[in-house]
C-alpha cells in the first residue's frame, strides 16, 4: 500500500488529519497546473479549492485502480470546465495585466533583448490560451506537469491515441499560428488590451 492510499483509508476511518496531509502533498503542484490554464491568481484559488471540496466528499468513490494523482487531476480538469462554464469567461484572453509580471526576464544588459523574450513569452502563452479547452489542458499535462500519454487518457476519459494526438494538435496550432504572426510582424492583435 502506497503513501496516498494508507492516507485515504484513515481518511475514510475518520482522521481529518491525513487529508490535510493529501491536500499539503498535492496543492503546490495542483496550484500551478490551474494557474498555468486561468492565469489568474484568484480563479486559480477559487478551483484549487473546489477541487479539495469535492475530493473529501467523494474519497469514498476513488479507485486504486488509478493513481491518486490521476483521479485528482481529472477532479481539477473538471472542475476548470464547471467553472468557466458558469462564468461564461474568454478563454482567448485571459490574461491579465497584473498577471504578465510573472513572465519577466532576467536580462538587465539588455533591456532590448528582454523585452523581446518577454513580448514573445506573452504571446505563447495566450497562444495557448486560445487552444480548445481538451488540447490546451492536454498540453499542459504533458510538457509541463509531465504526465504520460496514458495518464493524460485517464485524466480526460479518452484513449492514449486521442491523448497524443490532442498534444499534437496543440502544438501544430501554436506553431501554425505563431509562424502566421511572426512572419507577418504582428504581435499587437494577440496582445491584451492595457
Amino acid at each position: 500500500m502506497d503513501r496516498d492510499e494508507i492516507l485515504i483509508k484513515n481518511v475514510l476511518d475518520g482522521n481529518a488529519d491525513s487529508f490535510s496531509i493529501l491536500v499539503q502533498c498535492y496543492q503546490n503542484q495542483l496550484y500551478k497546473f490551474l494557474y498555468k490554464l486561468t492565469m489568474s491568481k484568484e480563479d486559480t484559488e477559487d478551483i484549487l479549492q473546489e477541487v479539495f471540496i469535492r475530493v473529501y466528499n467523494n474519497l469514498y468513490k476513488y479507485s486504486s485502480r488509478w493513481s491518486f494523482s490521476t483521479w485528482l487531476y481529472s477532479i481539477a480538469v473538471n472542475v476548470f470546465k464547471s467553472h468557466y462554464r458558469k462564468k461564461k469567461y474568454d478563454e482567448h484572453n485571459n490574461i491579465h495585466p497584473e498577471e504578465l509580471d510573472v513572465l519577466t526576464c532576467s536580462i538587465i544588459d539588455y533591456p532590448e533583448v528582454a523585452y523581446e523574450i518577454k513580448e514573445q513569452r506573452v504571446l505563447i502563452v495566450q497562444l495557448i490560451n486560445s487552444l480548445k479547452s481538451d488540447q490546451k489542458i492536454a498540453l499542459i499535462l504533458k510538457h509541463v506537469q509531465g504526465f504520460s500519454y496514458k495518464e493524460i487518457a485517464d485524466i480526460l476519459d479518452v484513449s492514449p491515441e486521442a491523448a497524443k494526438m490532442k498534444v499534437q494538435r496543440a502544438k501544430q496550432i501554436i506553431l501554425k499560428k505563431y509562424d502566421q504572426l511572426k512572419g507577418r510582424g504582428v504581435y499587437n492583435e494577440v496582445f491584451v488590451q492595457r
